[in-house]
């Protein structure tokens, strides 16, 4: 029940704020990234390591829906000729690296020690390599944003939906994107991609006016041709990078 009162309250927050909206959201220009700014030079991976896919707190069966998330990253990627090592045993392997090391919390103060973290990960990403064959490691987000809408649908990172209602009428909804940072065997970010799911809230209409009502959570991350698009948009120029001209292979 926590969980659920987490999500809830999220979702309270972020629907209050788009009722509030008098305007759209201003659209978020992409976020330059190595991968855009000339990492199509790079020698193309072959092996990608999967970290665990985060979700909101809250969403029923967590571990379900991030498998099925973690299924069609595998699809999609292997679809083009990608090797991809699961998510299962990548945290395996950095369990056991981090126990061997000695743990990356502070035994005094219980807080993470950033230093030891950073000294295990380093030494974790070299060693992933050699036993799983990583070239890169790809970690999916799945966060909750405000989506600007007009006449009904919503339209965010690649993605359209409709809240049901709402016509003549613009504003802004709470809703799904998943979100992929890829980082090379140094830790540093090659390439950000981001894809639209699905909204997290609809309009209900009533007598003389409309309000907005969460979706199910027992229906939020279930639609599938919804996350299959997200990750193929999140994935977009990592699965195709732009050759120096700007033109795609």
């Amino acid at each position: 029940m926590a969980g659920s009162t987490t999500i809830l309250r999220g979702m309270a927050l972020l629907v209050a704020l788009a009722l509030a909206a008098c305007t759209p959201l201003k659209p978020i220009e992409p976020v330059p990234t190595a991968w855009r700014l000339g990492a199509e030079r790079r020698p193309r991976p072959k092996t990608v390591c999967l970290h665990p896919t985060q979700i909101p707190a809250g969403i029923p069966e967590p571990q379900r829906k991030i498998d099925s998330l973690e299924f069609i990253f595998n699809q999609r990627l292997t679809e083009v000729g990608f090797t991809v090592v699961p998510s299962a045993k990548v945290e395996e392997s950095w369990q056991a690296i981090t126990k061997r090391e000695g743990g990356v919390f502070d035994p005094d103060t219980g807080r993470r020690d950033e230093d030891r973290y950073q000294r295990i990960a380093d030494r974790a990403r070299a060693e992933m390599k050699t036993t799983l064959g990583c070239d890169v490691f790809l970690a999916p987000t799945v966060s909750m944003v405000l989506a600007p809408w007009t006449e009904g649908i919503a339209e965010w990172d690649g993605r359209r939906d409709s809240l049901q209602g709402g016509r003549n009428a613009f504003g802004r909804v709470p809703a799904f994107s998943l979100w992929v940072a890829i980082l090379d065997l140094d830790g540093e970010e090659i390439y950000f991609g981001t894809g639209g799911i699905e909204v997290a809230a609809e309009l209900q209409s009533e007598f003389l006016s409309e309000r907005f009502e969460g979706v199910d959570e027992s229906d939020m991350l279930t639609d599938g041709p919804a996350l299959y698009g997200a990750v193929a948009a999140s994935l977009g120029d990592f699965l195709w990078p732009p050759t120096v001209d700007g033109a795609k292979p």
